[in-house]
């Protein structure tokens, strides 16, 4: 009976042993000891898998979840995370995808780009929290931190979330966030609509965040992204919305925005989209560029040649509402026909000034 309970206990052993070791043979080689060398050092994902901490197991990490869902199946179903070790410092030589109903968790850690690339590309219903990218150390840095998968053929919901994250450049380069459309890709449709960016830090790009639209197609929209809290410290133009003839950016929501303009602060805001709303905006030291630039740009005229479409200005159904920088509002006159459309609201927090601009069409 002794014997048959030795050849048991030793029989079960081995078999939890087995347990324990088998989701780590196809990740990672490493003994993990007792001394601090944990898996809270290692990139983990919701697998139960572990890689070492550099840069590129950060997409291998992702690819392991396989979690990429087919462009209509829905939004519902599992979702996958990766877990970065909390304030490590990691270089990544490449692009980091971040996969469809993926989040990756950066726990506090810092993200170094080893030269001029995107840091980040998020796909649809991806998510990026928790982080520091710093890019200040690329001194021909022209690319972006994070930018959206472009959603090809007709699709409403792009549903991909950023938030807490702290995005680093000096000397005015690159790009913090950049959603964009391509005019020169061969596909019909492109849509970047519905992220949300919440509790975002831009310091010294040369773009803070922008929303560029140049795919002209009716059914390619730049469209309904939501910004909240968001702060810029010296970046040379720190929000643009864009659009060209016969795109549309339109109902993009910002709010909760703070731009601490430095003297290379060319404008806080420049926007030619229709519908957007910019909702308690303080522009810090302003004053620093005297009566030389623009704070809030609303003058730029879109002629519309696409059937259907409307001619329009930048601030086309747009609310603003600020403190700092009033004096710096450039709003050109309407000039064009088309749909009554041309309406805006300015709210002046600083001097509790309320303009509302209407224009009737003969």
């Amino acid at each position: 009976m002794e014997k048959m309970l030795k050849t048991k206990f030793w029989f079960i052993l081995v078999i939890l042993l087995l347990m324990l070791t088998a989701p780590m043979v196809s990740s990672i080689t490493r003994t993990i000891t007792d001394t601090h060398d944990d898996v809270a050092t290692f990139i983990v994902n919701s697998k139960g898998n572990v890689w070492e901490a550099n840069g590129s197991c950060i997409q291998a990490a992702i690819n392991d979840l396989g979690l990429q869902k087919p462009r209509f199946g829905g939004w519902g179903g599992v979702h996958g995370y990766v877990w970065l070790p909390t304030n490590t410092t990691l270089i990544t030589n490449g692009t980091i995808v971040i996969e469809e109903h993926t989040t990756l968790d950066m726990e506090g850690s810092t993200i170094v780009p080893s030269g001029n690339f995107d840091v980040f590309e998020l796909k649809i219903g991806a998510q990026l929290r928790n982080g520091i990218v710093n890019i200040s150390s690329v001194t021909n840095y022209n690319s972006a931190v994070v930018t959206f998968e472009k959603v090809y053929f007709y699709h409403g919901d792009h549903l991909t979330k950023v938030y807490n994250m702290e995005l680093i450049s000096d000397g005015l380069r690159g790009k913090g966030i950049y959603l964009y459309t391509n005019g020169t890709s061969g596909s019909l449709y492109q849509q970047v609509t519905h992220g949300s960016f919440y509790n975002i830090k831009t310091r010294k790009f040369e773009y803070g965040i922008t929303l560029n639209h140049t795919k002209r197609s009716d059914m390619s929209y730049l469209n309904g992204n939501i910004f909240k809290n968001i702060y810029g410290y010296g970046d040379k133009y720190f929000i643009t919305l864009h659009e060209d003839d016969q795109c549309e950016v339109a109902g993009n929501y910002f709010q909760n925005v703070q731009c601490n303009c430095t003297s290379d602060t060319e404008y806080v805001i420049w926007n030619n989209g229709v519908g957007n709303v910019f909702d308690n905006v303080v522009a810090h030291n302003w004053d620093n560029n005297g009566g030389t630039r623009v704070a809030y740009n609303f003058s730029d005229t879109i002629d519309c040649d696409a059937p259907g479409s409307y001619d329009h200005y930048g601030a086309d159904e747009c609310y603003l509402s600020f403190r700092g920088g009033g004096d710096d509002i450039e709003v050109l006159p309407w000039e064009r026909y088309g749909y009554n459309q041309n309406v805006y609201t300015f709210l002046n927090l600083e001097t509790g000034n309320l303009t509302i601009g209407v224009v009737n069409e003969g």
